[in-house]
This record gives C-alpha cells, structure tokens and sequence, in this order.
C-alpha cells in the first residue's frame, strides 16, 4: 500500500473559516474574505500562542483500517500523518524523511513493530515512539521500553487516549 499523506498547515500568518470553507484554508496575505467567514490570525508553529506545534507523524499496523482510523483522528489535530501497512515501505519512508513520532503494531506480517523501531532507531536515534498491541505481554513491554518508546497502548486504542498520549509526547513541557 503506498503512503497516504494527509494535509499539513504550516506557519501562516491568517485562516479563514466559514461556510464556504468547511475546513481551514491557509491564506499567504489575506486573501478574499466571503461573507459569513472569519479572519482571524493562526501561528500554529508558535506555542506562546497556544497552538501546538503539528507533527509529521508515521503509523505501521498491518490492518489497513487501524491505519485509516489512526490517520483519521491525527489529522483532525492537524498532524500530517502517513501511514503504512508494509514494514520495509516504512523503514524506507522513515530513513529517507524526518518524522517527529512513529505509531507502530508491535505484531506486523514480516516484522515486529519491536524490530521496526530497532531499524529506524538505527538512523533516527531520537525519533519518539508509541507501540500499540492487541497482545500485550510483559516481554514487549520491556523491550518497547528498552529501545525508548516513550508510550505502550493497548488495542483498540480510544482516540481521546490517543489524542492525550500524542499532545503529551509532542508537547512535554504542558
């Protein structure tokens, strides 16, 4: 499966809002402003603000719609999220792209997220990490621990947990 990207909004300095505008759309100036719609300013690269800062985030599970689902509620948050469903796809990505967070299955087809996060950590020793499992066991508890992953969810992962265990590891200081 190739990698599905879901927009990122980057620093800009106004969004409008409205309803012809369900979404928000980055505006370079201002732009045209249509009735009904908002201006207002957006410094989503700025935590003084108190916008996060949005991430660039890779998701492994080896179920097609645990990636949708995870992509689904990230993206919400304004993460730019892909996702994979191929192990060597995902290390590959990974090697060749900066990534702020990775969400890996710990049980994959060819690979465990174990051994995944072992190989990426090989070229991005400080990318952070969330495991997530629908067989947890003590054993890859540990061994999540050991190679840093800083969170280990149990599936079906609910997505306020995810939300809060994502804003906690991207955003320490809150």
């Amino acid at each position: 499966m190739a990698p599905i990207a879901f927009p990122r909004i980057a620093c800009a300095s106004w969004i409008i809002s409205g309803p012809l505008s369900p979404l928000p759309k980055r505006l370079p100036g201002l732009g045209t402003r249509h009735p009904g719609q908002t201006i207002y300013p957006f410094y989503p690269c700025s935590s003084k603000r108190g916008f996060p800062i949005m991430a660039k985030i890779l998701i492994l599970d080896d179920l097609p719609d645990a990636v949708a689902l995870v992509q689904k509620i990230l993206a919400a948050k304004g993460h730019e999220v892909i996702g994979f469903t191929d192990e060597e796809q995902a290390i590959a990505w990974a090697r060749s792209k900066d990534v702020d967070l990775l969400i890996l299955d710990i049980k994959l087809k060819k690979l465990t997220g174990i051994e995944v996060l072992e190989e990426i950590r090989k070229v991005r020793p400080a990318v952070r990490a969330i495991m997530l499992t629908g067989y947890p066991s003590l054993e890859t508890a540990r061994q999540a621990k050991d190679l840093g992953a800083l969170a280990y969810s149990v599936k079906p992962v609910d997505s306020d947990e995810l939300e809060e265990t994502v804003d906690r590891i991207l955003n320490p200081s809150r």
